[in-house]
């Protein structure tokens, strides 16, 4: 290495030096302090007061539970998986009257419980469908009075 070189060198340690640190304490300084909450996610998944309809499935492991702000109106389903489903990526779809996949409602990929906001009254059925391997795992329709 000659001694044009080495001043090179020399040079761009020293740029590294001073440069390294003041982008470490810049990224520190812009860590936010608490996570940012989902107001929105938190409020619509907030369980409604009134059960009007509950509907078993305890064969596949689910219960359902039509829920509302007063006894006339349903707003929310909500799933109960009490045992894991056999496929992995299961999403939640309206069932029309013609037995075949509607609307989006949700996923589920774990046990647990599950609310979904509903536009319609009466939900004729769900389909819970793997969308990997495009198969219906489960088709629950429902019996109202």
């Amino acid at each position: 290495m000659n001694a044009r070189l080495r001043k090179r060198h020399l040079i761009f340690w020293i740029l590294i030096l001073i440069i390294l640190p003041i982008i470490m304490i810049r990224a520190k300084i812009n860590i936010p302090q608490q996570p940012i909450e989902n107001k929105t996610y938190s409020k619509i998944n907030e369980q409604k007061p009134f059960l009007i309809k509950e509907s078993n499935d305890l064969k596949n492991g689910l219960k359902f539970n039509f829920r509302g702000e007063n006894k006339n109106q349903i707003s929310q389903l909500e799933v109960i998986l009490i045992k894991p489903l056999k496929d992995a990526s299961s999403t939640l779809f309206e069932l029309n009257y013609n037995d075949e996949k509607g609307t989006f409602i949700g996923e589920m990929n774990e046990t647990g419980v599950y609310r979904f906001p509903l536009k319609e009254q009466r939900l004729y059925g769900v389909l819970i469908f793997d969308e990997i391997k495009k198969d219906v795992v489960i088709k629950k329709v429902f019996q109202w009075d």
